[in-house]
């Protein structure tokens, strides 16, 4: 199995909270006004999304408090489960304003629990990113979703609206997803190459500016969890 891993691609990312009624406002504005994913035959397409931390979770420490670097490590699937549509590794990080995400495909079934040492150790820049420690899956995010492109500058400027999103943790069948947001709101994601480009979407983000966030699928599932069983998160040092 290759594990090449794609040059980092920098990226500017928005993202905003909305009501189920909002999102249905938007996504018909989004039909009209904007490019479709390819993808996505009418109803949307399922995504999956399992997240990899340390035995002390670096990563979700370091977002949560702040930190000007920050990280992240995923298998994302699209498709119901792990490895039921084309996956990849995903790697993204931020430092200071300016984030960064690579990813590698995964052409083959392969056990999580070894995944995560497989692309730490298929190049260095991995490595580097990473970290020393070990990482293996500790959560899931599973929902579903609408994707578009700026008319006239596809692949430069993305909108994904992200709904009935549930999440789950290692050994939990996928019918025992919890919802994320019981209320049903939905993340719209605004992804792209450059600053700049919001006066180009004003009567989108109109609609979505006062739910303006720094949500996390990741940080939220992993407080869902630790917060029914009235835990705090490990940290090692």
């Amino acid at each position: 199995m290759s594990l090449a891993v794609e040059s980092m691609i920098p990226r500017v990312e928005y993202k905003y909270l909305i009501g189920r009624e909002r999102f249905v406002i938007l996504k018909d504005l989004c039909d009209h006004l904007l490019t479709r994913d390819p993808n996505d035959h009418g109803t949307g397409y399922p995504v999956h999304s399992v997240y990899f931390d340390t035995q002390g979770y670096d990563y979700y420490h370091e977002k949560i408090h702040g930190e000007y670097f920050h990280r992240k490590a995923r298998l994302r699937t699209y498709g119901l489960r792990p490895f039921s549509g084309p996956s990849y590794f995903e790697i993204k990080y931020k430092y200071h304003d300016d984030g960064y995400k690579s990813r590698v495909r995964i052409p083959d079934q392969v056990s999580l629990l070894d995944l995560g040492h497989r692309i730490q150790m298929a190049s260095y820049q991995n490595h580097v990113i990473l970290g020393n420690r070990a990482i293996f899956p500790v959560c899931s995010v599973f929902y579903q979703r609408k994707a578009y492109y700026l008319i006239g500058q596809a692949g430069t400027v993305r909108l994904n609206l992200d709904f009935d999103i549930a999440c789950g943790f290692e050994g939990h069948h996928h019918d025992d997803y919890e919802p994320l947001f019981p209320d049903g709101e939905v993340v719209l994601e605004v992804k792209a190459d450059h600053r700049g480009y919001l006066t180009d979407l004003t009567e989108i983000l109109t609609l979505a500016e006062k739910g303006r966030t720094t949500f996390s699928k990741y940080i939220s599932c992993m407080n869902v969890f630790y917060s029914h069983y009235l835990m705090e998160i490990p940290h090692e040092f």
